[in-house]
């Protein structure tokens, strides 16, 4: 097939869906432009999350009626005339695509009157589509000073953009954007409404501080624990990189104490230009981490970094999220290092989450009878009352026993040597100890201890008889069943829960008959169903390890048939055809679960293999 040039308006549509990914993707290029135009009251409504209706209006100085026919056309702008003004730009807008972008998958109209009245008393309105005027939509109109740009039907030629987005999120998108501007701008007012609503979303006024910016858009959990950051001060050394300035607001240390505290992004600016910056992101993380304990949420940052324009490049990114500049290692480094001498004093003095005392009277006050003694302690002993080591218990609070729910069931204590089993919920049957009756009559203390040292010596004597093969390389395992299980449980892994159970503290056993226990993390308590976790656990253990387990050799072969016989469920001949069917699939048991099965010399009889049959 021979090479041909595409269509401009394939060329026109492809290059808008490189710029304008979302309805918040079009909200920045329009804010930026009203900025430009030096708004100082910028109004945005929204219809379905922006996808029916996205509709800016500023009071800036407008746009001129001659340049109506070009507007909307690739590459055409005001703020630039050749490419070294690149590297002195003060202005958002350097492309000229955004509104060109927005013609090509929206219908766009405007109303517009310029400050100087050029144009006459009146506004001008005009609409667009794929990047070209309808001339007969030029018509004068009323209409307050600034522009009115509204994008409607946004997408409605790119059907599978507009499946691929989530219209729900979008919303929020449109909300952080515009709460991100609107803390990096103070003078400039901001609104956000829904067109079906009468209520504001969100009313920032030109004269709010930034501190009230951040409390209404992020929250006063947020804005409660922020103090202010700024370097001006700098060396020759520094301003050689290019570094000019940095300021803005950073959680303190205490923040990490609020548990109602909302998650949010970092703000980083730089040139007054929203942007991402991983580097500077992963930095000043890391010196957070350095004060804060393991599992502390995110702090919130919000830097306005000022760098010389000469060494930036800001033609990186179809979306501008993103600049390039000179000496960004050192750069990054320098404020982070300032930001650690700034985290630094503030944590001489930190201040700790801590519940206040409750107060009670006498009555609701149990003290424990001292003539109480520890089992195995003299009756008779004399016990000095210690006042600051007795243990009161609040009658208000709740035991852990009380998440329970009752049970019908009679916990009979054994003597030693009986079983208490039923842990994992199966019905065993009772085992009655055969013991001497002289070890009835032992001191309980002293049947503990030697309970404790005969399982520290049969688990050393195992231990001993181990043979640990560390050098055993593993199987490769290429099956599509055992991916498919594998992936399955990867996508149903649960980040959260993955969390709490890697960093855990473990407490103790609730009730071993319903298989409870309590585990702290962080400062939460949970009571958890061990028996569920560990079937889930060993279930991926077997999956991680599928035909690369350990071996056990037993002392004596184990013959299969007598295993069976001993459920007295199966009938002589199924017990045969299960036996026959093992011996196989003896291959496979081998390989993939590393049980080896094979016939005893001068006999039929298959029996799982011992250390003298593998010798």
């Amino acid at each position: 097939m021979s090479i041909k040039p595409l269509d401009p308006e394939v060329v026109n549509k492809i290059a808008a869906g490189e710029i304008i990914i979302s309805p918040a993707n079009a909200l920045k290029e329009l804010i930026e432009n009203s900025i430009d135009a030096g708004a100082t009251k910028i109004d945005v409504t929204v219809q379905n999350n922006g996808f029916k209706l996205l509709q800016i209006s500023d009071n800036g100085s407008g746009i001129a009626k001659d340049d109506f026919p070009i507007l909307c056309h690739r590459f055409t702008t005001s703020k630039i005339s050749s490419f070294s003004d690149l590297s002195n730009i003060q202005s958002f807008g350097f492309r000229g695509e955004a509104l060109s972008s927005i013609s090509h998958i929206a219908h766009l109209s405007l109303i517009t009157k310029r400050n100087d009245n050029k144009d006459g008393d009146l506004a001008w309105k005009a609409v667009y589509e794929m990047g070209e005027l309808l001339p007969s939509s030029v018509k004068p109109s009323a209409g307050n000073q600034g522009t009115i740009i509204s994008i409607t039907d946004l997408f409605y030629n790119t059907p599978s953009r507009l499946k691929s987005l989530n219209q729900k999120e979008e919303y929020h998108k449109i909300l952080d954007c515009l709460g991100k501007y609107s803390v990096n701008n103070h003078g400039i007012g901001f609104t956000l409404k829904k067109a079906d609503e009468s209520k504001m979303a969100l009313i920032i006024k030109s004269t709010t501080p930034v501190l009230d910016r951040i409390r209404s858009i992020f929250g006063s959990s947020i804005a409660n624990d922020l103090i202010a950051f700024e370097i001006k001060d700098i060396d020759e050394l520094v301003e050689e990189l290019g570094f000019v300035s940095c300021k803005g607001l950073v959680s303190n240390l205490n923040y990490a104490n609020n548990s109602n505290r909302k998650a949010a992004k970092p703000v980083f600016f730089i040139n007054n230009r929203l942007i991402d910056c991983e580097p500077l992101k992963r930095a000043v993380y890391q010196i957070y981490a350095n004060y804060l304990p393991r599992g502390a949420p995110r702090p919130f940052v919000y830097l306005n970094v000022c760098l010389k324009p000469d060494h930036i490049d800001v033609n990186v990114h179809p979306t501008k999220k993103e600049v390039g500049f000179l000496n960004e290692e050192e750069i990054v480094t320098f404020i982070s290092d300032k930001l650690g001498e700034l985290l630094s004093k503030q944590d001489s003095s930190r201040t700790f989450k801590a519940n206040a005392p409750t107060t009670n009277t006498l009555s609701n006050v149990h003290i424990i009878n001292p003539s109480q003694a520890p089992f195995g302690m003299s009756q008779g002993a004399q016990i000095k009352r210690d006042e600051t080591r007795l243990v009161r218990i609040d009658s208000q609070q709740s035991k852990i026993t009380s998440f329970l729910k009752s049970a019908d069931v009679k916990y009979e204590s054994q003597s030693y040597g009986s079983t208490q089993s039923k842990v994992f919920g199966e019905e065993e049957e009772e085992v009655e100890a055969k013991e001497e009756e002289s070890s009835l009559n032992t001191n309980s203390n002293f049947n503990s201890q030697s309970q404790q040292s005969l399982q520290r010596s049969s688990s050393e004597n195992l231990l001993n008889k181990l043979v640990f093969n560390e050098e055993r390389e593993k199987n490769q395992v290429n099956l599509t069943s055992i991916e498919n299980l594998k992936e399955v449980v990867n996508l149903n892994a649960h980040s959260e829960l993955t969390t709490i159970l890697a960093n855990l503290v473990y407490i103790g056993v609730i009730d071993p008959y319903k298989r409870l226990c309590a585990i702290q993390h962080d400062l939460k308590l949970f009571m958890i169903d061990y028996g569920s976790v560990c079937y889930e656990l060993f279930y991926q253990i077997g999956l991680r390890e599928f035909a690369n387990f350990g071996k056990f050799y037993l002392s004596d072969c184990l013959k299969i048939r007598d295993l069976l016989e001993l459920l007295n469920v199966l009938e002589a001949a199924k017990i045969t055809e299960i036996v026959e069917q093992l011996f196989e699939m003896k291959d496979m048991l081998d390989e993939y679960f590393a049980i080896e099965i094979d016939k005893m010399e001068n006999s039929d009889e298959v029996v799982i293999k011992s250390a003298w049959s593998k010798s």
